[in-house]
């Protein structure tokens, strides 16, 4: 019966969970917390059983005195808020109260489902809970006038038995919750104590200082404790890898670790950038000796940004970390929060305009300010310039304070071309910026940037010398008393000097019994079974022996997880495998996954495969068949999910689909995703989206494919790459003679046109320019005939030919009026418009060029087009210095001084304009 209630329950959970968008986040979210409560106490397990946990006590310090100074109502009032705060602290990070004690609370961290981060977790909660007592002594002062009142709280990790006494499943028992209680007992008061196998879960993540060893009732041995006294900032940190419970030092990376401190101690000496970028292949250690780099950085202030395997997928992924990381910009946010908080996050940095500095940014990073006066109307190159300019004035900000900025950028092979082009403009345009940037790659990203492999900069990571490779070796050997040389030469020699694969060694022979950890005292090498054991010659093949170990039911799981992704979420794995998240804790247990601090997706979990490589050697185990129904259903389940959220998970969804062989959302999802790549000026990203629409729609819908092309042929012009242009018209020229149209002919034949003119080759471009407009105005395509006689306009105009021009402006007016689509129409007068003010200026037809030029600044002003306004401000302002209207100039480049500043366009042209405007007037007043 109990079965049926949980398949009721997720049935029902799953239903709710696609009702987001008609009932709406908040009432969803209020129907399925009962839902999910009662599912949580349903899949408990029962009866006795063993399992590692952490566990917390914490309680109030010095009660009894407490009691004795006030009256009973009151002691029991301030001893009840005290235990309420302590419940709802642990319970906010997922541990479990167990017990009451009176004066404090028995909690555990993993007893419902094993995380990998239960310690962690216990951490934050006890420091939490110090926290909380110290706001609440603050309070019993207020209201009592008695000092003294203080919480205090121990955590240990380990064994203890579960589900038995009168308590049942809130019971736990067993030396674990002893260490526990005197963890806490000896802490001071308003301190967390925790111990050492406490500390070995969470070390590198906490400020703690160890004690002096610690009597335990019932263990032999003093204990290793420590006080926590912080937590260290998560963006810069990580739980230490290797071996769990084991410490080892960095060995033979003393010359990198100099070169990257000196880069440092350069920057503060010369108030000038000093960047490093540190190459490798995977495994060689770059996050080990970049975390061996930052604990000595005490005296800077270090931000870190990281990309991830999906990263090329995501536009601009490293300036949305960098907001999260400083903004506290979470991706569960609503729009209107994540807006809220960049703009409270970054405006105060900025002494002026900090709001619009802001909005650029966040704009860039793919957070929707388009009604903003600050971004409406910007193109996308002027978006993106001016929003690389906001950062690198906010870093500017952030070298002038006390600390020296460290920036840290890792993995950036898997960084977007657009997350590249912001650190290009920085390392361009930062020469004077007293910065160290630090960025770790693999040597695949020199093939997207040849550039960036200089002398100066470069720092490649070589595999580890062989005496290097034994002192390692030693390292993580070192709870052997005695280590036969026949182990470390097996692990040195299979190796090959990179430090991941000894690692992974060294956990396959402990699998494997070769290497016995069962005794806390020291650890038994059985070198006598090496003979025998089978051991793979690769690290790829060791990593797949680690897969083809797991139990089935955990080794299905982990497959289907490899689908969604290096990092994947609980409810995608559901909806491939509805049994598969079942075996996520034991796979957490195994270190073969990990949970995350935040997940991009509200309700469900976000976990990662705990090594790149382990993902990828489990994804490749998979039969085709299987990835194609995987891939689908994750297409689904991210297409349901990100449903009116934004860009950024549509080409991840596309990727799916594609792999899928759902060709119809693939094409739609890179359609979209290049279109939002566009905005922000991601050519390249972009391109490559369009190009992949491209080849799976292959001969399929010839006006679509027709389409796709004209938008590449778009940014290929934009972009000045005369080559790509003319490769794609060559494809258009092709697709035609394949599909005849006489309106797509018209529109090659304009786009032809286009090139002969940015080649200065205008006899070509204007014939052109008349095929295409006879081609048009036959098969009553508007668009195309109205910009080909806009075309012969510039060209005459160009060639100095103004009276000419006039007779093709009017008539592209006229079949500018005749386009359907609204803003296309406005969009292509406003255009026409300009070209006909600055002939009529030409002309001196100063009271035509006056009407035409006033009609576009109101054009201008109705599309929100800040750069058209200024266009017409600009040549109203000369139309007017040309009449000896001086202060009707003046008062025109007036108005184009807050556009300029909103834009950042044409600073220089106002100011000249105003300075001729003046002293042309000073000058007229005086001859008066």
């Amino acid at each position: 019966m109990q079965d049926n209630d949980v398949e009721a329950l997720r049935a029902a959970i799953t239903l709710l969970e696609g009702q987001r968008g008609q009932l709406g986040d908040a009432v969803v979210d209020l129907a399925l917390a009962p839902l999910r409560a009662r599912l949580a106490s349903l899949q408990r397990p029962v009866g006795l059983r063993h399992r590692q946990v952490t566990v917390l006590f914490a309680d109030v310090v010095g009660s009894t005195a407490l009691a004795d100074g006030l009256p009973a109502e009151d002691t029991l009032a301030v001893l009840n808020a005290a235990m309420q705060r302590m419940a709802d602290i642990v319970e906010a990070r997922q541990g479990r109260v167990l017990r009451f004690t009176g004066d404090g609370i028995k909690a555990a961290f993993g007893m419902d489902e094993v995380r990998e981060d239960d310690a962690e977790r216990a951490v934050r909660a006890g420091l939490a809970i110090c926290q909380a007592g110290r706001e609440q002594a603050q309070a019993v002062q207020r209201q009592h006038g008695m000092s003294g009142f203080a919480l205090r709280v121990g955590a240990h990790t380990g064994d203890v038995a579960l589900g038995a006494g009168i308590d049942a499943d809130n019971t736990a028992m067993g030396a674990a919750v002893n260490v526990a209680a005197r963890m806490e007992q000896s802490a001071p008061p308003g301190a967390l104590r925790i111990s050492h196998d406490t500390w070995s879960q969470v070390r590198g993540l906490f400020d703690v200082e160890a004690q002096p060893p610690l009597l335990v009732k019932g263990i032999a041995a003093p204990m290793k404790t420590y006080l926590v006294r912080a937590a260290l900032d998560r963006s810069v940190t990580s739980v230490e890898r290797g071996l769990q419970g084991l410490r080892t030092p960095m060995v033979g990376r003393d010359a990198e670790l100099q070169r990257l401190r000196q880069a440092v101690a350069r920057a503060r000496q010369t108030r000038q950038l000093q960047a490093v970028m540190l190459l490798g292949d995977a495994g060689l250690g770059k996050s080990r000796l970049l975390r061996e780099f930052t604990q000595g950085l005490t005296d800077c202030r270090v931000l870190t940004l990281r990309s991830q395997p999906d990263g090329l997928l995501r536009l601009f992924g490293l300036l949305r970390t960098l907001l999260a990381i400083q903004c506290g910009v979470a991706d569960t946010d609503s729009a209107e929060l994540a807006r809220r908080k960049v703009v409270e996050g970054l405006s105060p940095w900025f002494e002026e305009g900090g709001e619009r500095q802001a909005q650029l940014i966040g704009q860039l990073a793919g957070l929707d300010y388009a009604d903003s006066p600050a971004v409406k109307g910007l193109d996308p190159r002027s978006l993106r310039d001016q929003a690389f300019a906001a950062l690198l004035g906010y870093l500017q900000v952030l070298a002038n304070k006390d600390a020296l900025p460290v920036l840290l950028v890792e993995d950036l092979h898997w960084a977007d071309d657009g997350s590249l082009d912001w650190l290009q403009h920085l390392l361009a345009h930062a020469a004077d910026l007293p910065l160290a940037l630090v960025m770790t790659a693999r040597p695949g990203l020199l093939a997207r940037r040849p550039d960036w492999a200089t002398a100066e900069t470069t720092l490649a990571l070589s595999p580890l010398a062989t005496t290097d490779s034994d002192a390692l070796a030693a390292a993580l050997l070192q709870r052997i008393g005695s280590v036969p040389p026949k182990l470390t030469g097996l692990i040195v020699e299979r190796a090959e000097g990179n430090p991941y694969y000894m690692e992974e060694l060294v956990r396959r022979l402990v699998d494997d019994g070769v290497i016995d950890v069962s005794e806390p005292s020291g650890w038994t090498a059985h070198t006598d079974r090496l003979d025998t054991l089978g051991l793979p010659a690769t690290l790829v093949g060791l990593l797949q022996a680690r897969l083809d170990a797991l139990p089935a039911s955990e080794r299905t799981a982990a497959r289907q997880a490899s689908i969604v992704g290096h990092v994947f979420w609980d409810d995608a794995l559901q909806a491939l495998d509805a049994k598969a998240p079942q075996a996520l804790p034991a796979l957490q247990r195994a270190a073969f996954v990990k949970g995350r601090d935040s997940s991009d997706f509200e309700g469900t979990p976000e976990r990662q495969f705990d090594h790149h490589l382990l993902h990828q050697v489990t994804y490749d185990t998979l039969l085709k068949a299987e990835r194609k129904r995987g891939h689908g259903a994750a297409a689904r389940w991210l297409a349901e999910r990100t449903r009116g959220r934004g860009a950024e998970f549509l080409a991840m969804t596309g990727e799916h689909a594609e792999r899928a062989g759902d060709t119809a959302l693939a094409i739609d999802c890179f359609d979209e995703a290049a279109k939002e790549a566009r905005k922000r000026y991601a050519n390249t990203a972009a391109v490559s989206w369009l190009r992949r629409a491209l080849a799976l729609l292959q001969d399929a819908d010839p006006a679509r494919r027709f389409g796709l092309l004209d938008r590449l042929l778009t940014i290929a012009d934009t972009a000045g790459d005369r080559a790509a242009q003319a490769g794609v018209l060559a494809e258009m020229a092709t697709l035609i003679e394949c599909h005849p149209d006489p309106a797509r002919l018209a529109r090659l034949r304009y786009s032809q046109a286009l090139l002969a003119e940015r080649t200065s080759d205008f006899a070509e471009s204007e014939r052109l320019s008349l095929q295409a407009f006879e081609l048009a105005a036959a098969s009553q395509a508007a668009e195309t005939a109205a910009c080909a006689q806009g075309n012969r306009a510039w060209l005459h105009l160009a060639r100095q030919r103004h009276a000419e021009a006039v007779e093709p402006l009017e008539v592209g007016l006229q079949w500018a009026r005749r386009i359907e689509q609204a803003e296309t129409r406005a969009e292509v007068e406003a255009k026409l418009l300009m070209l006909s003010g600055i002939i009529a200026v030409i002309l001196c037809r100063f009271d035509e060029a006056r009407q035409k030029l006033t009609a576009l600044l109101a054009r201008g002003e109705s599309l929100g087009l800040p750069r058209l306004q200024l266009g017409a401000l600009d040549n109203l302002a000369m139309v007017a210095s040309y009449l000896g209207h001086w202060e009707e100039a003046i008062a025109w480049g007036e108005r184009m001084r807050p556009l300029a500043q909103a834009t950042g366009a044409l600073p220089d042209l106002v100011g000249a304009h105003l300075r001729i405007a003046q002293a042309a007037g000073a000058a007229g007043d005086h001859a008066r």
